[in-house]
Order: structure tokens, then sequence, then C-alpha cells
């Protein structure tokens, strides 16, 4: 019975997102269009990071203090969690991208403060007037602890990821940077997390759960931010 609830909810949510996607497409187009490098060349992610200027650098390299993270938190934590094979370069990288995507996050708090205040209505998160964000396949929050940290004043999260193992990990790794009462967890299906929330994170989500954890967001009128992996598997969702 569960699993044909979760593959109902999932149809549903997957055709009203195709729906959404389908209305908004002459927008995204338009965008795509006046935003399009005027070479054909491919930009890698060391050309988008050379190609920004010395502002947007620096804006980048001091979204996060590293110093001040708990080493739990960290891409290289020690004790399970964090990166373990080619630690050098991988930790380098996923730090540019936690920055990156730290950037694009607090624009995203503001904007929903902006409109919150504009329309004088709070959170109906149910977190007692934090901000709550919610982030899909969080894994053993490699991604999104980070930001839990950081953000531990103004916002509650929940990770969703449907290893237990990785959980598990996970709510150690919360234990030991004293976030229990800013990160909660759940053990779970993306489809299946049906509580209110104001922002979406899937920040390492295979391709077709990615579409589900938007089609989520949409259901609960929440912002999301994005960053789908696996994309070369997408093939198997679509022959």
């Amino acid at each position: 019975h569960r699993q044909r609830r979760r593959h109902r909810v999932q149809s549903e949510r997957s055709h009203r997102l195709g729906e959404t996607l389908t209305r908004l497409a002459p927008q995204i187009k338009d965008r795509v269009e006046r935003r399009r490098p005027a070479t054909n060349e491919s930009r890698t992610t060391r050309g988008f990071f050379e190609g920004l200027g010395t502002k947007e650098k620096k804006a980048l390299s001091r979204s996060i203090d590293w110093e001040s993270v708990p080493p739990a938190l960290t891409p290289d934590a020690v004790g399970g969690g964090g990166i373990r094979h080619n630690k050098g370069v991988r930790i380098r990288r996923k730090r540019m991208q936690l920055e990156a995507l730290f950037v694009l996050l607090v624009d995203l708090i503001e904007r929903h403060n902006l409109v919150t205040t504009a329309t004088t209505t709070r959170s109906n998160s149910g977190c007692d007037g934090y901000l709550h964000i919610v982030d899909f396949g969080a894994g053993s929050g490699n991604s999104c602890l980070v930001f839990c940290w950081l953000l531990r004043d103004t916002c509650r999260f929940t990770l969703v990821d449907e290893k237990s193992q990785a959980v598990a990990i996970g709510k150690q790794r919360t234990r030991e940077a004293g976030l229990d009462s800013t990160v909660s967890w759940m053990c779970g299906d993306v489809a299946d997390f049906d509580a209110p929330f104001d922002i979406g994170l899937a920040t390492h989500l295979c391709g077709g759960a990615t579409d589900l954890a938007m089609a989520n967001c949409l259901d609960q009128k929440a912002a999301f931010l994005v960053t789908p992996c696996c994309l070369g598997k997408l093939k198997f969702h679509v022959a």
C-alpha cells in the first residue's frame, strides 16, 4: 500500500511539475538566450570562476569562514561523513561549491524575507517563526550541515535521505556540532515528506529525484535551489 501511494504521489507531482515547466518554458528560454555567452565555447567550472570579477570572487571567498565551522561539519571531517579519497582536490572543489551555493541560498532567504515583510505574513512552516529549509537527498550532511551551522540563529532545517546509514552518520555529526535544536533528520523517500517548509534544497540528488523535490517545493509554494547530479543517468529515465 505504501509503495502504491508513493508511486501515485510521484506521478501526480511529476505531472504538475511538467505542466508548470511547460507554462514557464518561454520565460526560461528567454533568460537562457539573454545569458548565453557570445562565443560557442563551453564554460568549465574553472572558466566560470575565472570569468568572475574581483567583487564576485571576494564575495565567494568570504561567504564561509571555514575556521569557524566545527570540524565535524567540514568536507574533510574525520570519523564519518567527510571526503575520503583524493581529498586535496575534492575538498577544495567541495568548498568552492558550498561557498557558491551559500551565496545563492542567502539571496533566496533575503528575497523570502522581503516578500513576507511586504505581505505581512510570516513563515507557515510551523517552526516558531524560523525559516524552515529542507534538504532532499542530504546524505550524511556533507552539503547542508555547513549551512545549518551558519544559519542556526534564523533557520531550522530538516535533512531527508532514504539511506539509514547516512542518516545515522548525519545525526552523529549534528550532535557533535551541537545542532540538535536546529537540525532534524528524516529517513525516507523524497515523496514521503509532506510537512510545510519555506525553501527546498537538492544539492546532491539524482536527476529524476530532483524533479520530485522541485514538485514538492511547488506543492508547498516554496523557493528551491537545486544542483542535480548523475545527469548521465537521465537516459535510463527517458528511454
